[in-house]
């Protein structure tokens, strides 16, 4: 049987743009057991926050964590910096990014932002690393 094709997700104007419909996604796709094991989100960050914008928070909340498996990260498609409206701690904060496999996709156009990119990912879970062991 033919898998029938999913729309875009976490796409301003797609059939999918918030986290409780990512999540309904997910308890969807969950009910599939010959692919489940194969399915995942792949969450463009920046498109989730321009669907949700006020709701951010309690949407990305709302994606569950195993479902998570990369993220885009990018503002505007440009590299991304702690002065942008999303908040970058909150969404680096999530248990999905210590999951196994977990992979992160710098969605810049300009291949000269992708080191800077990767670098400001890296800092970005560093510090919430820090933060966790501070909490213990």
């Amino acid at each position: 049987a033919a898998l029938a094709k999913f729309p875009s997700a976490s796409r301003t104007g797609q059939a999918v743009q918030t986290g409780s419909e990512l999540a309904a996604f997910w308890r969807t796709a969950k009910a599939l057991p010959r692919i489940s094991p194969w399915l995942g989100i792949g969450l463009d960050v920046h498109e989730l926050w321009t669907a949700t914008k006020a709701s951010f928070s309690a949407e990305l909340e709302a994606v569950p964590d195993e479902a998570v498996r990369a993220l885009h990260i990018h503002h505007r498609h440009r590299m991304p910096t702690p002065q942008d409206p999303i908040p970058w701690p909150l969404v680096f904060s999530r248990q999905f990014t210590l999951l196994r496999g977990f992979a992160i996709k710098p969605d810049v156009r300009h291949r000269s932002e992708v080191e800077g990119t990767i670098q400001f990912c890296e800092q970005q879970l560093s510090a919430q690393r820090a933060a966790e062991e501070t909490a213990v």
